[in-house]
């Protein structure tokens, strides 16, 4: 950046909001050089004071524009929950549970040196908006997902009009900064007003279609300004929450005149002493986002208050409660959505962790069951269940004759179904599955339900079956055994 103004930086066409710059003569209208209303005053530092046309310098403040209080609902609770220790881990989907009625368009974060804020597209229909910009948004998104705005920078700051940035990139030295590639110029989208905290596309002077990457974020109410000039300016955005916070921050740094388009440019850590001693300005002193990201419109956080008890974590927009050991007990979930727009709320619930579903008289009196050459069907009958209170029955052999249902036992299979009775089919010549000549203790258990089992029945069928459609189980021996129908 050099401080005189003999011409453009690296040879670009200086891209400008309908040329509002001091180096030429804009309409007549308020808000800028020869109108009435706030101007803008070059000192000999390149600082800008507002004054007014006919009066002291003095401060300009826009009033905030009415906003509806955002808030998440609730649209679906979770409610109370019930999960068996040692069991399998319960997944709540958490679509369509929460949603903010106030953001219905794309959301993107800006992550600049001063921190992030977030700003709500207008490519849904919605409230602060009268149409929707869907060509624009686009565009803009094209340069987010090519990224082009990495280390992107603000460029022009003009204290309670404009912040504009998306034309060059803080680059190391001795570049210091590069120009942003452009796609194609867009058609222009007018319609909504360009007051305090809405974004809009920066273009080229007398051609409303001229549009490209650069984009400006308005400081103070400049409907009667720029909503109408060159055919009016796209306002696609608004800055959400609180985010007109850092944006202010950032709008109040100092800034300073170097060539043009750097002659309103805004720099950290840099001082009039640096600027009139021509102190090199060093690519930290440059007001950059790191990255400009699409965002989602809620996140979520989970505690669980016994994870000891119950782990609870969310995965891939998933809720998921995983019990730990084999303890049961009570615990309580704080479930929160954040909005976007620092909005939030909580859903809380309870987990009662209990004692897995046991297999009825088996858990007591295990049934002796004959076994031969032929294969042995495996049913577990009466289970009258709740939809959803069962996932599986497993099938496990008394292997130290005891009697009683423990770790030292045999797992020949389980069915994960249940679509047509709770079965397996083994073949008991299986050497690896342990079964003694004349019979064998069985044990049936519920790995996953909330009911207990009845006893079960067994069937010798003639001779082998036709292999049952699913996923086989694999036994303790590290053996596939096989499931098949009942009565094919």
């Amino acid at each position: 950046m050099n401080r005189n103004h003999n011409g453009t930086s690296e040879g670009r066409t200086t891209r400008t909001l309908c040329s509002l710059t001091e180096v030429s003569s804009p309409p007549s209208g308020p808000g800028m050089p020869g109108r009435s209303g706030c101007v803008s005053r070059r000192t000999a530092r390149g600082l800008h004071d507002l004054a007014g046309r006919d009066g002291p310098a003095a401060r300009c403040f826009e009033p905030l524009e009415d906003r509806q209080l955002l808030a998440v609902s609730i649209l679906q609770a979770i409610g109370n929950q019930s999960l068996s220790s040692a069991g399998n881990s319960l997944v709540v989907d958490l679509a369509n549970r929460y949603d903010n009625p106030a953001l219905t368009g794309s959301i993107y974060r800006f992550n600049s040196v001063l921190g992030s804020f977030f700003i709500e597209m207008f490519d849904q229909a919605g409230e602060a908006r009268t149409r929707t910009t869907p060509v624009t948004v686009a565009n803009f998104a094209n340069y987010v997902n090519a990224g082009r705005y990495v280390n992107s920078m603000i460029h022009r700051s003009i204290p309670n009009f404009v912040l504009q940035g998306g034309g060059f990139t803080a680059q190391p030295l001795p570049d210091l900064f590069a120009n942003v590639p452009t796609f194609a110029q867009i058609q222009n989208e007018p319609g909504n007003t360009n007051i305090r905290g809405t974004i809009a596309m920066a273009k080229l002077g007398d051609q409303p279609n001229s549009a490209t990457s650069q984009w400006f974020i308005n400081l103070g109410n400049n409907a009667a300004n720029l909503d109408n000039q060159n055919g009016g300016f796209t306002v696609f955005g608004r800055v959400i929450g609180s985010g007109m916070t850092v944006v202010d921050a950032l709008a109040a740094i100092p800034n300073f005149e170097f060539d043009s388009p750097f002659d309103n440019v805004p720099l950290r850590n840099y001082t009039t002493q640096d600027y009139n001693n021509n102190v090199a300005v060093r690519t930290e002193n440059l007001v950059s986002f790191s990255t400009i990201e699409l965002a989602p419109e809620l996140t979520y956080t989970v505690t669980s208050s016994n994870p000891d008890l119950m782990q609870a974590t969310i995965v891939n927009g998933r809720l998921v409660l995983t019990p730990v050991g084999t303890s049961t007990g009570v615990v309580n979930v704080t479930f929160r959505i954040d909005s976007a727009d620092g909005s939030f709320v909580e859903d809380n619930f309870n987990v009662t962790v209990a004692a897995p579903a046991g297999a009825g008289n088996l858990a007591v009196s295990p049934v002796r069951v004959a076994t031969g050459t032929t294969m042995l069907t495996l049913t577990a009958t009466g289970t009258d269940f709740q939809s959803g209170s069962l996932t599986a029955v497993s099938f496990f052999r008394d292997s130290n004759g005891n009697f009683t249902f423990d770790a030292g036992d045999t797992l020949l299979g389980a069915d994960t179904d249940g679509n047509d009775g709770w079965s397996i089919t083994i073949d008991p010549s299986t050497p690896a599955l342990g079964f003694a000549t004349g019979g064998s203790m069985i044990f049936a258990r519920g790995t996953a339900g909330v009911q207990p089992l009845s006893p079960f029945t067994t069937s010798s069928p003639a001779g082998p079956r036709s292999p049952r459609s699913g996923t086989p189980s694999r036994g303790s021996s590290g053996r596939r055994s096989s499931r098949r129908r009942r009565g094919s």
